[in-house]
């Protein structure tokens, strides 16, 4: 929907939530057993039916966005669900469990890295866990016994748990969250039954490997051999031309088809602009006391209100903070509202 230009993407995100995600969690959940989930009215609209269906969650939305696709062509209410053909069972599990694909390749590498630490339970999650195949490689590749492989299909969270609706956690991120406040109950309130984790930060604690990627430039970020400015091994980069906005990238393993994620986003300041005649630089260093926490020097001259100022972290008015934003990233295209936090007005 609405192609790739940058003045689409919360367009794009919402037909992803509201119309693919409950398409494909419909047929996932009919081949995971829940047959019922593919009943509908095969004379319904597309529309009708994500207005009657219980996986799409913000129905209210789709008011205004089916106005939006009508202009560009596609008209949801005009759409009858009896034109389409849903894959067969055996479809989707010969689709989901070909291991040419990207995404088995990716979990095959994920899994020689679990390999390499030996653990004693393994937890998975995800809808495509739920699957026969999937559990199926799993449990070969896994290093730990079938036994000790624990697939969350058959848990629900509890009410408590936060961005939860109609079963589907709307944050994902939440999970880290809730996982630290059980390894504080497991430390701190005596829980004596062997569940303990770690969460301190050692000397071996930081984000591998380390480049940068245009912030305007689509899709999930992966790095070459090439684009690592900073490896598991360097405190500091080498100087490097800063000449748009950069998102800072990194990945903890060294594999060039795991995806990177973003942990800074840096850009000149509205109303400033590189000189050049004296080009901007940047170098990245490892905070001396956190390896998992990075700082930003900058070179160069910087045009400002018509003025050339040279970049002089020595003086209060030719400091770094005058011309540079230096944003925390936790994802990309600052759709995370501690990124970027902005809330729905409810009337």
């Amino acid at each position: 929907f609405f192609g790739q230009k940058i003045i689409h993407d919360n367009l794009r995100t919402q037909c992803l939530n509201l119309i693919l995600w409950p398409l494909a969690l419909m047929i996932l959940r009919s081949v995971m057993g829940k047959k019922d989930d593919l009943t509908f009215d095969r004379g319904a609209s597309v529309l009708e039916f994500l207005l009657n269906s219980k996986f799409c969650v913000k129905k209210e939305i789709l008011g205004d966005l089916a106005p939006n696709l009508r202009k560009n062509g596609w008209d949801l209410d005009g759409m009858p669900m009896e034109s389409f053909t849903f894959p067969s069972e055996s479809e989707v599990n010969k689709i989901v469990g070909d291991v040419k694909k990207p995404l088995l390749r990716t979990l095959y590498n994920y899994s020689l890295v679990l390999n390499a630490f030996k653990p004693s339970f393994v937890i998975v999650s995800g809808k495509l866990s739920s699957l026969v195949v999937m559990k199926k490689l799993l449990s070969l590749w896994m290093p730990s016994s079938p036994d000790r492989i624990i697939f969350l299909d058959k848990f629900r969270p509890g009410k408590w748990y936060p961005f939860l609706m109609n079963d589907i956690i709307s944050d994902p991120k939440t999970s880290v969250a809730v996982g630290l406040a059980i390894a504080d109950i497991a430390r701190n309130a005596t829980v004596d039954d062997g569940c303990y984790v770690n969460v301190s930060i050692d000397e071996n604690a930081n984000l591998n490997f380390i480049g940068i990627n245009r912030v305007a430039q689509d899709g999930i970020p992966h790095l070459s051999g090439e684009e690592i400015l900073l490896d598991i091994n360097q405190n500091f980069s080498e100087e490097f031309p800063l000449n748009d906005r950069i998102n800072i990238v990194y990945r903890n393993i060294n594999n060039k088809d795991i995806p990177c994620n973003p942990i800074y986003r840096i850009g000149l300041k509205k109303g400033c602009h590189p000189d050049q005649e004296d080009p901007i630089k940047m170098k990245i260093t490892r905070n001396a006391e956190d390896r998992t926490k990075l700082e930003f020097a900058f070179s160069g001259t910087v045009i400002k209100d018509g003025n050339s100022i040279k970049i002089n972290d020595n003086h209060e008015d030719t400091n770094k903070e005058n011309f540079f934003e230096e944003q925390v990233c936790t994802i990309l295209k600052n759709e995370y509202y501690l990124d970027n936090p902005q809330f729905v007005k409810i009337e």
